[in-house]
């Protein structure tokens, strides 16, 4: 087997074995945000990572990027924690913005759902 270079996977950063493997190991739900850094690679959160990263949320405004960044750790399965502690170091507007949006895009957080009042 050839080794396919980030260049065929479209990715800096990234070859497609690297995706393959991620994908096998985490699901096919997975989420990449480039920075600056890097690739930063999330998986879906649990049910249970979501609802407690909503209910922190609801519970204290104050502290959401803690919480974005909880639920963040919790679903990077790329790069390892101190590279994705380096990219937040970086740019840390990121977080709010592409990462939250990656890890709750992948929950179904900006689908749309048909909601008909019966």
């Amino acid at each position: 087997m050839s080794d396919k270079t980030e260049t065929e996977s479209g990715i800096p950063g990234l070859s497609v074995e690297k995706i393959e493997q991620l994908k096998a190991t985490h699901g096919a739900a997975l989420s990449c945000v480039l920075a600056k850094t890097g690739p930063l690679v999330f998986r879906k959160p649990t049910r249970t990572e979501y609802d407690r990263w909503f209910d922190k949320n609801a519970a204290n405004k104050a502290e959401s990027s803690k919480n974005a960044r909880e639920l963040a750790k919790a679903c990077r399965v790329y790069p390892d924690e101190a590279g994705l502690d380096a990219a937040l170091e970086a740019t840390p507007a990121i977080l709010m913005c592409e990462v939250l949006n990656a890890v709750t895009g992948l929950a179904g957080l900006q689908e749309t759902f048909a909601v008909k009042t019966l």
